[in-house]
């Protein structure tokens, strides 16, 4: 041991009397600076980026598996169960259909109030077409009027006819402007009514469509087309009055009848046919009679024992038998 360390252990133990007491100082240091080293070790194990092992397996062991729960709820009266992981997709529908029913609302909405705009249009063409007319009216009696006392001024006082005529024709200017009013009001009243009939027409044809699918096929179509006018002209209809028919429920029943009354012709054809026995062939004159079961039963007994035999007797019955 060095000068300085022993005079450093003499420092702190008051003397140095022998080895002993110097190895006796040496461990109760080595003791003290143990810890220090511990507390390092952690950092050691840090610094050379090795994951502390049995801390992973322990986590490892505690974390269980998630599980898809079911889920139970009420929807309209009735239990609905769920998987966990199916409602995302749910509530994904769910706003799906929420914004549908919405915008169907909307359209529905606007189209309520299409309709009730073009009502309030039509209801305020029609009032105004009335006061046109009772206006027109009483405008045609006042003219009338005036132009016989036109005639009457101008024998008697041909300068205030002068006057009186310039005010005459002003009037019917006004008269024929409210003339034309009425007839562009007529026209789009007409066109109106052309339109609504056009949309309630092409109505009609879509629910056809929707009550008989199988009329997509054109040649179905034109057949069943075809039997429902023969049956609705032979139950009195004109042949205007099926051109101008587009009601969907007259038309259905129109095609019930006919599909009805084939099917019966149909069944009284089969029943007569039935009914109606098969002609008797007619026999020519000297043609042998058709054989009967029992008679060609017997003809091939003879043919087999003539041939068996060939004895001129049995050849000979059997020549016979075959002419009966």
């Amino acid at each position: 041991m060095s000068q300085p360390e022993n005079q450093e252990l003499a420092n702190d133990n008051g003397e140095v009397s022998n080895d002993d007491a110097v190895m006796a100082a040496l461990l109760a240091k080595g003791e003290s600076e143990a810890p220090e080293e511990e507390e390092e070790q952690p950092e050691q194990a840090e610094e050379s980026g090795e994951p502390a092992q049995p801390e992973q397996d322990a986590e490892e062991e505690g974390a269980e598996t998630p599980q898809d729960e079911d889920l139970s709820f009420e929807l309209d009266g009735k239990t609905v169960t769920l998987k966990k992981s199916q409602l995302p997709e749910v509530y994904r529908n769910q706003m799906l259909d929420a914004d549908y029913r919405r915008k169907t609302a909307e359209v529905a909405e606007a189209r309520r109030a299409a309709q009730e705009q073009a009502e309030q249009i039509r209801a305020e063409r029609s009032h105004y077409a009335n006061q046109l007319d009772v206006s027109l009216s009483l405008m045609h009696k006042q003219l009338i009027g005036d132009q016989e006392a036109l005639v009457e001024l101008a024998r008697t006082d041909p300068a205030e006819w002068v006057a009186r005529n310039a005010e005459f024709q002003q009037r019917v200017s006004v008269y024929q402007q409210a003339v034309q009013q009425r007839e562009q009001l007529g026209h789009a009243q007409q066109a109106d009514e052309q339109r609504e009939q056009q949309e309630w027409r092409n109505g009609e044809r879509k629910l056809l469509q929707e009550k008989l699918p199988e009329w997509k096929d054109p040649a179905v179509a034109t057949a069943e087309q075809k039997l429902i006018a023969e049956t609705l002209l032979g139950a009195g209809y004109s042949a205007d009055e099926l051109s101008e028919l587009f009601d969907h429920r007259a038309l259905l029943i129109g095609r019930k009848a006919a599909l009805w009354d084939q099917h019966q012709s149909q069944l009284q054809a089969a029943k007569a046919k039935q009914a109606k026995p098969e002609p008797r062939k007619a026999l020519t004159p000297g043609a042998p009679k058709p054989q009967t079961d029992t008679q060609r039963s017997t003809y091939q007994e003879a043919l087999a024992k003539a041939k068996r035999s060939g004895k001129p007797e049995d050849v000979e019955r059997a020549i016979m038998l075959k002419g009966t």
